[in-house]
C-alpha cells in the first residue's frame, strides 16, 4: 500500500501541473474516490494497531507473572511498531492527498 500511495501522489502532482481547467473536474472526482479508499485503509490500520496494542499490554502483564510470555510480548511489540509505522505513513499520505485536493478546488 505504501508504494501505491507514493506512486499515486507523484502521478497526481504531475497531472496537476499539466492539466487544463476542463480536466480538473474529472481528476477531482477520481481523487475523492482514492481519498475514500485510503481513508478506509487508514481506519483498518488503526483498528489493527489498537488490537495489537491491547494484546501487547495483556501479554506484558502476563509476562510479569510468568516468564513464558516474554517471547510473545517481544514479538507483539515488534509487530506493534510496524503497524504504527504503517498507520502514520497512511495518515501523512492522506494529509498530502487532502492538500492536493485543496489545490484542485
Amino acid at each position: 500500500m505504501k508504494r501505491k500511495l507514493k506512486k499515486y501522489i507523484k502521478e497526481t502532482e504531475e497531472k496537476l501541473q499539466n492539466l487544463k481547467k476542463e480536466d480538473i473536474k474529472k481528476l477531482k472526482e477520481e481523487h475523492l474516490i482514492k481519498i475514500n479508499i485510503y481513508q478506509h485503509e487508514r481506519l483498518v490500520s488503526l483498528l489493527i494497531s489498537l488490537f495489537i496494542g491491547l494484546f501487547t499490554i495483556i501479554s506484558f502483564l502476563l509476562s510479569a507473572a510468568n516468564q513464558t510470555f516474554f517471547v510473545t510480548t517481544t514479538i507483539l511489540v515488534v509487530l506493534l511498531l510496524f503497524c504504527l509505522y504503517n498507520y502514520f505513513y497512511l495518515e501523512n499520505g492522506l494529509k498530502r492527498l487532502y492538500n492536493q485536493y485543496d489545490k484542485m478546488v
